[in-house]
């Protein structure tokens, strides 16, 4: 089939123009284009729609007219379903108006056309007062609507919305405002769950039964934090939280006893199974993209666990977990899987408890030995500033030793373990211990776990 040049310079001359310029408002900029586009998706069916056929051919001619039926009958269907929410239409590809907010919004979808019918929506409920975020120029009190404002489009009023933990109610938030603001993960939280109902296509409504109760917020403050202490007390709506900071690119914390809580990890580091032992149980309730104002971050909440239900892989022979003066409790250690080579590195984690706070410097020692007790390589550290230590605070304490490329292994491998003052470098000494610190293995095989 030839088409006329237009049929072909035109749409492309014209969306060539449109994706150039610097103005982009939404779809309604190319829709031009679009009987063109229908008229050359047309043309494959050409040869099929107008091809001559024999008089006697009816089961030939059947079909055809069945087919040019068919497309007439889904026509109709599809304009009969989406009445009257005409503006609101999506093509079933991308999962039909029900799923195009997630391809396009703003003018593609939303003009704030559905305020009448959220009204209608609350009435039929009794519902009586609503948290409200609302993409329009109508002012909602005209139709009755009795709101608490959330986050919109400027300009909004002052909110007290908590965006990673909201308190209990009815939230009736715009597929615009739910995608695309300022902040366009400020309704993340939101985005995770899916709708009580959606009004018109283009409000949606949430109802939040319960809100997450927590404690604390272990906040990773590396490589800075994502959010100041009071902006993440403010958005998990507790000013009373316990901020426990600590570097989770080599640690991660456990705070005391069985309340529940928050981590609140930035951008570039890892959640909470990075230590699988605790963090597999950790879901993530709110991620947001970096932006002008604020570090990306994500906030993963977790069911409290007492300190006391820690058990690890502890020393040969004994079920005892040696305490460490009146400073720290060793619970365990891991050592990853691993076949180390010369010029290698080997990951080990030790777990403590906390017994009391020092009032001086204080630091995890991890020297590995060979068998002859020759020192291979040393990884101390303590990524938990004491200034955060509570008396039942569980961490875990990551060391990566590079082996030398020069040694040749004397297999097996051992970890000397303890703590150690960094301002006299004294070592503090473990109860019951001949030595002043704990021998970790003989590490048998790598991969075993121990």
């Amino acid at each position: 089939l030839a088409w006329p040049p237009v049929i072909i310079f035109f749409p492309v001359f014209y969306f060539a123009v449109s994706i150039a310029s610097k103005i982009n408002i939404g779809y309604r900029h190319i829709l031009p284009v679009v009987p063109f586009a229908a008229i050359i998706a047309a043309s494959a069916f050409h040869h099929l729609l107008i091809a001559p056929l024999p008089r006697d051919d009816m089961r030939r001619i059947g079909r055809r007219s069945l087919f040019i039926v068919s497309l007439f009958i889904v026509s109709l269907l599809i304009a009969i379903r989406i009445h009257p929410y005409y503006l609101a239409y999506f093509n079933e590809l991308v999962g039909g108006p029900d799923q195009g907010y997630r391809y396009a919004v703003d003018s593609n979808l939303d003009w704030g056309q559905d305020l009448k019918r959220l009204r209608a929506y609350l009435d039929e409920r009794g519902i009586d007062r609503i948290k409200l975020s609302y993409f329009g120029t109508a002012r909602p009190e005209r139709y009755g609507i009795e709101y608490d404002p959330l986050p919109m489009p400027p300009p909004s009023s002052p909110s007290d919305f908590s965006p990673l933990n909201p308190e209990p109610g009815v939230y009736a938030i715009s597929a615009s405002n739910l995608q695309l603001l300022e902040d366009p993960d400020v309704f993340d939280w939101f985005r995770r769950r899916q709708p009580t109902a959606k009004v018109g296509y283009s409000i949606f409504i949430y109802d939040v039964v319960d809100q997450l109760e927590g404690q604390w917020a272990a906040v990773c403050y590396a490589p800075v934090p994502a959010l100041e202490a009071d902006q993440i007390r403010d958005a998990l709506g507790n000013p009373d939280l316990r901020l426990v900071y600590f570097d989770c690119r080599s640690s991660w914390v456990y705070p005391a006893g069985t309340a529940s809580g928050w981590y609140v990890i930035p951008d570039g580091t890892d959640g909470p199974t990075v230590v699988s032992t605790y963090g597999d149980d950790a879901q993530i309730v709110f991620h947001g993209r970096r932006t002008s104002k604020r570090l990306g971050l994500t906030v993963y909440w977790k069911e409290g666990t007492a300190s006391s239900s820690v058990r690890l892989t502890t020393l040969e022979g004994s079920d005892d977990q040696p305490q460490f003066a009146d400073v720290a409790r060793f619970l365990g250690y891991e050592v990853d899987p691993a076949s180390p080579t010369p010029g290698g590195t080997l990951t080990s984690r030790t777990y403590w408890e906390v017994l009391n706070r020092p009032d001086f410097p204080l630091s995890v020692m991890a020297h590995l030995v060979d068998a002859q007790g020759t020192l291979v390589a040393v990884a101390d550290g303590l990524s938990f500033p004491m200034e955060n230590w509570q008396t039942g605070d569980v961490f875990a304490q990551t060391h990566v030793f590079t082996l030398p490329s020069s040694h040749t292994p004397t297999l097996p491998y051992s970890l000397n373990v303890g703590l150690y003052r960094l301002d006299t470098m004294e070592r503090i000494l473990p109860a019951r211990a001949e030595a002043d610190h704990l021998i970790l293995g003989p590490i048998k095989e790598w991969g075993d776990g121990r």
